[in-house]
Parts: structure tokens; C-alpha cells; sequence
């Protein structure tokens, strides 16, 4: 015979093992979402430091363009990035 008692403790148990579970897949999950918040902030300090270069290239390339033009040197672009000095 099987006493009113038994149903419950499957139950409990049932219930316990899932709470552990659950527990344990939330604990991955906040580590994960953890994770993809630290390289999002880190890929905008890369993204704000990569536009911190482009605009020192930028202001430079920009004065080079000015010395060249009181020198009569001409400023060949090479890839958006490097300029070259060609004397024609």
C-alpha cells in the first residue's frame, strides 16, 4: 500500500530538481549575457578609439595638405588613410 505521503515527496522532489535546474541554466545565461555586455563595451571603446585616430590622421593630413600648398608639394592619397608626397 502506498502511503498519502509518497505522492507528495515525488512531487517535492520533482519540484526541487527542477528549481536546481532552472537555477543552474539562469546562472549560465547571466554569465553569458555578462560576457556580451563586457565585449559590447568593449568594442565601443575600440569603435571611440579608432575614431579618435581617424580624426588625428584626419587633422594631420589636413595641415599636410596646407604645407604643401604654401611648398608646392603635391598630396597623393594612398587608401583614404596615408598620404604620399609626389614633386611634379
Amino acid at each position: 500500500m502506498v502511503s498519502c505521503q509518497q505522492p507528495c515527496d515525488d512531487v517535492c522532489s520533482y519540484l526541487t530538481a527542477r528549481e536546481q535546474k532552472l537555477g543552474r541554466r539562469r546562472a549560465k545565461v547571466e554569465k553569458l549575457l555578462a560576457w556580451k555586455q563586457k565585449l559590447d563595451e568593449e568594442e565601443k571603446e575600440i569603435e571611440r578609439l579608432e575614431k579618435e585616430a581617424v580624426r588625428g590622421v584626419t587633422s594631420r593630413r589636413a595641415s599636410s595638405v596646407n604645407d604643401s600648398m604654401m611648398s608646392g608639394t603635391i598630396l597623393v592619397p594612398l587608401c583614404n588613410v596615408v598620404w604620399l608626397d609626389v614633386l611634379y
